[in-house]
């Protein structure tokens, strides 16, 4: 369930209001009584008696948008109730066939806690011929297992711009902190996918060369960390054939129906528009 609510302080000023709450049953997976060996010393098992976790959020935004210039300042907070964690136990039993290794099994928790702080900003038609956008945020996550609570704060930030000259546009994303997204006891990062792009425009063609994860051996890189009272994991992969990457493109776009009347659009279109947020 969705409630998104907005409301007009003057022609500069809006007001949004967000609820989100969305329950969500255990995987098939995390219900079983079977045994997956996961290495020689470590075993994972389900747990039939697992309750289906109810996600909560809480999310208020004030933005302001004058001429070519915008920006959004929200602060949200997310309950995870009942969230389903892995937690690790030694198989001390010696009739077990598993003896000497240790239990990787999913319960419930109590719940997680996020706050979230996060300001976006963009500037339109900078120059006569740029774009330019941004945002930097703040995390601070809360997660309470059996023994202790894990605390956990970051920061993350990133910065896209677009200029156009002519028939050229020549645009570019960078993921300076990548944001992290809590699930269970498991926090998991957005893939990394820098890219650099130039694109020429001749009639209905459009011919562009784009430039990935550049100056860098580790191409697109992704963690994982998941926090336990005894057995913290830390996972970080790299595609590194993702790396300085190169892609030609060539298309041809067909101009029929109402998209023929609508091609002057801006590249920031892919989240907030006139006091409306479509992208939470």
């Amino acid at each position: 369930m969705n409630i998104n609510a907005n409301y007009a302080l003057s022609t500069n000023w809006s007001l949004n209001y967000l609820l989100m709450l969305n329950p969500s049953m255990p995987g098939i997976s995390q219900q079983t009584d079977l045994i997956q060996v996961i290495d020689d010393i470590s075993i994972r098992q389900g747990n039939p008696n697992l309750k289906s976790s109810t996600y909560l959020r809480n999310r208020v935004y004030l933005r302001f948008a004058k001429g070519k210039f915008s920006s959004t300042l929200w602060a949200s907070h997310s309950r995870t109730f009942n969230p389903i964690y892995y937690t690790y136990s030694y198989i001390d039993d010696a009739s077990s066939p598993y003896f000497n290794m240790f239990l990787n099994k999913a319960i419930n928790g109590q719940a997680t806690n996020q706050l979230n702080l996060e300001l976006e900003m963009s500037v339109k038609e900078l120059f006569g011929f740029g774009t330019l956008w941004g945002n930097v945020g703040w995390d601070n996550c809360r997660v309470q297992m059996p023994a202790q609570i894990h605390i956990r704060k970051r920061f993350y930030a990133s910065l896209s711009a677009a200029m156009y000259f002519g028939n050229w546009v020549i645009s570019g994303n960078s993921e300076i902190m990548p944001k992290f997204e809590l699930v269970g006891n498991t926090y998991q990062s957005k893939e990394r996918w820098n890219n650099l792009k130039v694109q020429y425009h001749c009639k209905n063609w459009y011919f562009s060369i784009t430039g990935v994860n550049l100056f860098t051996h580790q191409g697109a890189k992704y963690e994982r960390i998941t926090v336990s009272d005894v057995h913290p994991e830390e996972y970080i992969q790299s595609v590194r054939n993702n790396a300085n990457m190169v892609i030609l493109g060539a298309t041809y776009r067909f101009n029929f129906g109402k998209n023929k009347e609508k091609s002057k659009r801006t590249l920031n279109n892919g989240g907030l528009e006139k006091g409306v947020d479509i992208f939470y």
